[in-house]
């Protein structure tokens, strides 16, 4: 069953941690979370920048995939649809930070 993760970045602790999951589940967008405010915020209908509104309850997969490449941020982020096999995020639902190299030359 694919899902979509909802990552927060915790910078000062150097991890991600997974604060929820966003599956279709008998026919229904659902969330697992254990918080009460990102269900509701995940339940909203997404409103494209062209002005289109997806809604959760009419389009469940279309609502899935857009979900997974509009919501992101600097202390959040979703990833895109997955099945659980290839989830990239593990059990525990933490992930470390690496350290990205800096690019280019300095001149």
């Amino acid at each position: 069953m694919a899902h979509v993760d909802i990552i927060q970045n915790d910078w000062s602790a150097g991890l991600q941690r997974r604060v929820a999951s966003v599956y279709i589940g008998g026919g229904r967008v659902q969330v697992d979370t254990s918080d009460q405010a990102w269900r509701e915020r995940l339940l909203r209908p997404i409103k494209l920048a062209e002005g289109d509104v997806v809604d959760p309850d009419e389009t469940p997969e279309l609502f899935l995939k857009t979900l997974g490449t509009t919501l992101h941020g600097s202390y959040f982020f979703a990833t895109e649809p997955h099945s659980h096999r290839a989830c990239p995020i593990p059990d525990t639902g933490i992930v470390p930070m690496r350290p990205v190299p800096a690019s280019g030359k300095s001149s």
